[in-house]
């Protein structure tokens, strides 16, 4: 994702009191940036060779 235009930054937070809970957020420019990091095909064959099921 870091190469996709519009991409700043992520940041990955671990849940308090010993929780196992992760959360990732990241930040892009624009809304329309992040569709087309997510909609990109390289993006959804990687998805798909992991067997995430992943629907735009």
């Amino acid at each position: 994702m870091k190469q996709q235009l519009g991409y700043i930054s992520t940041q990955l937070h671990l849940g308090i009191g010993g929780s196992t809970a992760f959360m990732n957020y990241a930040i892009w420019e624009s809304v329309a940036h992040f569709r087309a990091a997510f909609n990109h095909p390289e993006f959804k064959a990687w998805v798909a060779s992991r067997g995430v099921v992943y629907e735009s």
